[in-house]
């Protein structure tokens, strides 16, 4: 009983020094787990966090890949895999990952705008434009992460033609 206390207080350190803005000493006290608190699925999903905050790529597609194959029906997982893929390998390579996940994930509006940008930075605005409107069918809050997001860039005219009450 004193172990799993303690693991689960140090879990809530951890996490409340990754909210702190502090992902080393909340990477450190993971790292200081027992081997077989670290295989835990809360922690692993902080563990992935910490590893895209720090830029840890390599470490974040890992983590997420593993995550994603224990449960896939957690969207945020694919999410992290396709955003460590896309700054470890390539933004293909990462659409990829996110065309199986919006099958498993259909009214996901953050795999679909994610989508959006995939499609955005490799030219193609229809296609973009398309992924886009229906993030925003299903978010519609996100239209306004979209104003400032350099992925897609190419849609400030149709962001225009939409007439889109954020401007």
């Amino acid at each position: 009983m004193g172990i799993v206390l303690n693991v689960e207080r140090e879990f809530l350190a951890a996490e409340g020094y990754f909210d702190l803005g502090l992902p080393g000493e909340a990477l450190a006290i993971l790292q200081n787990m027992p081997a077989q608190a670290r295989g835990d699925l809360r922690i692993r999903s902080l563990l992935v966090c910490i590893q895209v905050s720090t830029q840890d790529w390599a470490g974040a597609a890992e983590t997420a890949c593993n995550l994603v194959h224990d449960q896939p029906e957690e969207a945020q997982h694919w999410i992290h895999l396709a955003y460590a893929i896309r700054r470890r390998d390539s933004v293909s390579e990462a659409e990829k990952i996110l065309l199986r996940a919006v099958r498993v994930h259909p009214q996901e509006w953050c795999i679909r705008y994610n989508l959006a940008c995939y499609a955005a930075v490799q030219g193609r605005k229809d296609e973009a434009a398309m992924l886009f409107e229906e993030a925003v069918a299903l978010e519609p809050s996100c239209e306004i992460m979209a104003l400032d997001d350099p992925d897609l860039i190419i849609l400030r005219s149709h962001f225009k033609m939409r007439n889109t009450r954020f401007l």
